[in-house]
């Protein structure tokens, strides 16, 4: 059997393999875990849960208003 019957001769491969694309934000970060360079910023992860938390508290407070009432109201007191 020759290279053709196996799907193409060798000569129509790419002469070099395709660029690597750059790590992605998981792999820097694991890679920086691993080398113990990876530090936290404790002022963002702050503001990241306060964010977190006040988007929550709107959520919660839209959902009482579309049900009628606040949290005391079941389906039988409608």
């Amino acid at each position: 059997m020759n290279g053709r019957a196996k799907g193409g001769s060798p000569s129509n491969r790419d002469p070099e393999p395709p660029p690597t694309p750059p790590p992605d934000r998981a792999t820097r970060l694991k890679q920086q875990i691993a080398l113990g360079r990876y530090r936290v910023d404790a002022d963002a992860v702050a503001r990241e849960i306060m964010f977190k938390l006040r988007l929550l508290s709107i959520s919660r407070r839209a959902l009482l208003a579309d049900r009628g009432g606040g949290p005391h109201v079941g389906p039988s007191d409608r």
